[in-house]
């Protein structure tokens, strides 16, 4: 598989020091970055992958409350087969609405799934969102297409909308 590299860069102090390796987010700085890679599968096939592995102890908090919107989606082992439903539109670039063989359903990266029939994933997965309220301060793991994988004080894991969160603590910018 030939990859094919496009860094999208908002606030990066630092530069790259290898497309491999993490490279830190500015301190202070908003919004998140993320890395854009397409993978040249072969035969005119492709997948753009915005996947980001977060350094550790990388946090955010979250700017307005947020009710996760489905109590049981999706959750896969990578291998597991899917029944993609392309009638489903999102304008979440990078997802598809899939359903699992235990018939739970959810958005799942479209990255993350075989580009030949039967369609499985490549990696597990769990569609669970979080809830939190404005000013939770949240672990950042990884991020995928808009979406951030993250871990509350309690130790509780699920996505986020990157929209929702920032890297300014907000009780920083109340006045007396």
């Amino acid at each position: 598989m030939l990859l094919l590299a496009f860094v999208k860069r908002w606030s990066i102090d630092d530069q790259l020091s290898s497309f491999i390796e993490s490279f830190p987010i500015g301190a202070g700085k908003q919004p998140i970055s993320s890395i854009i890679v397409l993978a040249i599968l072969g035969r005119g096939s492709y997948r753009i992958c915005m996947y980001y592995t977060f350094p550790s102890n990388t946090s955010a908090f979250a700017v307005h409350d947020y009710n996760r919107p489905y109590a049981d989606p999706i959750a896969v082992q990578a291998g597991e087969l899917l029944m993609p439903d392309r009638t489903r539109v999102t304008d979440m670039f990078g997802w598809i609405w899939c359903r699992a063989r235990d018939d739970r359903e959810g958005w799942v990266p479209e990255a993350w799934l075989t580009v030949k029939k039967p369609v499985s994933t490549i990696r597990s997965y769990s569609a669970i969102e979080l809830t939190v309220t404005a000013g939770d301060k949240l672990r950042l793991l990884f991020s995928e297409s808009g979406f951030i994988w993250c871990e509350t004080d309690d130790g509780s894991q699920g996505w986020l909308p990157d929209a929702l969160l920032t890297q300014n603590d907000p009780s920083d910018s109340q006045t007396s």
